[in-house]
């Protein structure tokens, strides 16, 4: 570890780890202390929405939760969440001139991620964030308003115990990388469904970064095939992926239409 000055407006030195195996991203030593985040959320650069999506997930069982469900705790659209905890996550590295490690992202400031044997990655608030809302109020008026909300997500979606071991045959089909880096020179690193781009919202983590999806999916021969890297295949975001493969498999156009009915 080493010491990198900053110039903060709370006049501290930010400690960040020169090799990032080192930094304990569940309690980071360069965010905020639990006063400077409280100062902060009662000034005028907090949004509405910002505020609310901050309420919810205080009120998430462990201040943890995916950005889909806080989404639907609010009515709006997963796009809309990430866009503006990154925005407020942003605003908090500016205040505060934070340094955060070269690979994380600006939503960094206020919590970090981990990827769930669910296959989905939660967002926990940072400890002194947590205390920081209590401290002005804002924990029991998120208790209040979204307590029950929650009470009623875990209903519908309980908690199992996984990860017991067991042996189990399994067949891999290959995927060509040259048709699938074909595919994303000629189309670009956008969703072709929702025209989510991963860098716009993550910065530079982001840069890049798309899925491929078949139009034709792979599992549903069982020979080996040619594929034509333009005709057949198409890029997507993650969760747009996974809504074609759903159920079945869907249609791009058919989501894409469904997408932008709302």
């Amino acid at each position: 570890m080493y010491t990198a000055p900053a110039s903060s407006a709370w006049g501290r030195t930010m400690s960040i780890a020169e090799d990032e195996s080192e930094i304990d991203y569940e309690n980071p030593t360069y965010i905020p202390s639990v006063e400077e985040y409280a100062d902060f959320l009662k000034s005028d650069a907090v949004t509405d929405l910002e505020r609310d999506i901050l309420l919810v997930q205080w009120a998430a069982p462990d201040h943890c939760a995916r950005h889909m469900v806080i989404g639907d705790a609010l009515g709006r659209k997963l796009l809309i969440i990430n866009g503006a905890y990154g925005r407020l996550g942003s605003k908090v590295i500016e205040r505060f001139s934070l340094r955060l490690p070269d690979r994380a992202q600006v939503s960094h400031a206020l919590s970090w991620f981990e990827h769930h044997e669910d296959g989905f990655y939660y967002s926990t608030m940072h400890k002194p964030l947590v205390k920081a809302l209590e401290l002005i109020g804002w924990g029991e008026e998120a208790r209040r308003r979204f307590g029950q909300f929650w009470e009623n997500h875990q209903a519908r979606n309980p908690s199992f115990w996984e990860g017991r071991q067991r042996e189990a045959a399994l067949i891999q089909r290959s995927r060509n990388g040259q048709a699938r880096r074909l595919c994303i020179e000629h189309y670009g690193v956008t969703c072709f469904v929702c025209d989510f781009d991963f860098e716009e919202t993550y910065g530079e983590l982001g840069a890049g970064f798309i899925e491929v999806h078949h139009l034709d999916p792979i599992g549903s021969t069982t020979e080996e095939y040619e594929i034509d890297p333009i005709e057949d295949l198409r890029p997507v975001c993650s969760n747009c992926h996974r809504i074609l493969h759903r159920d079945g498999l869907m249609d791009i156009e058919e989501l894409r239409t469904r997408l932008r009915q709302g």
